[in-house]
Formats: C-alpha cells, structure tokens, sequence
C-alpha cells in the first residue's frame, strides 16, 4: 500500500511538472508574440509620418473637433492630472475607439449639457464648445452618469 501512494505522489509530481512546463512555454510563447508585435508596431509607425494619422482623424471628425492628442492633453489637464505619455495613449486609444464625429466629444459622452443635441439614438451628445466637451465628459468620469 506504501508503495501504491509513493507511486501516485509520483505521478502527481510528474503532472504538476508537465503543467509548470508547459505554463513556462505558453509565457514564452506569450512574450515571443508580444515582442513581435511591438517590434510590427515599430516599424508601422515609422511608415507612416505622424501628420498623415492626425490628418485621417481631422478628415473624418469635421470642423467641431481638434487632434485626438490636442484633446487628450486639455482633458488630462482638465481632470488636473498627468499629461504623461501613458495617460496620453490611454486616452488618444479610447478616441480611437469610439471613433465618434459628434462635436466637441471624442469620448461619445451622454451627459446633456446646456444647448448640446443628440447626436445618435442612443443619446451621445453633440456639445456647443471645446470646453463644454471637456467639462461634461469630466462630470462624466468624475461622478458617474445620471440615468433617472
């Protein structure tokens, strides 16, 4: 019987091993792709010149906007905090995302403000002004929505 439970506690270590192991080639294989990617990135950017992306944003936003950095930069100075390049990225990414022409609101916020308008069914907003997007889309974060 002593035999019988070494050789199980055997095989279990060998199975935790295998696990372990094959964890260990999953993270590998995890930052192999990681890196290939941020190296693709790399060489992406460097294809295409910084002007030419801001002017695809410029193009398809319309007069009632400014860069997608530009924005982000007010914002984070709006929110009172770092314009560092992470929060700039963070935030440029979210424009992106939303990839909203409603004016003054790169983040398709919902929150009425005085004069804005719906730009879409669901209620994202067309604001007057740069700083009236800046201020409703800080109330936004900063307090939640107001759904009655």
């Amino acid at each position: 019987m002593h035999h019988r439970r070494v050789a199980q506690l055997a095989q279990q270590q060998d199975a935790k091993a295998s696990a372990v192991a094959a964890e260990a080639s999953a993270l590998a294989q995890l930052d192999q792709t990681r890196t290939s990617i941020v190296a693709l990135v790399g060489r992406l950017q460097k294809q295409l010149r910084a002007e030419e992306i801001a002017g695809i944003g410029r193009i398809f936003q319309g007069r009632a906007h400014v860069s997608y950095g530009s924005w982000a930069g007010l914002f984070l100075r709006t929110m009172g905090v770092s314009g560092c390049h992470s929060n700039m990225v963070a935030l440029v990414s979210w424009q992106v995302a939303e990839f909203t022409q409603a004016a003054w609101n790169p983040l398709a916020d919902t929150l009425a403000m005085s004069g804005s308008t719906s730009f879409n069914s669901v209620g994202v907003q067309n604001y007057v002004s740069l700083d009236q997007g800046l201020q409703a889309t800080r109330f936004t974060l900063v307090n939640g929505s107001l759904l009655t």
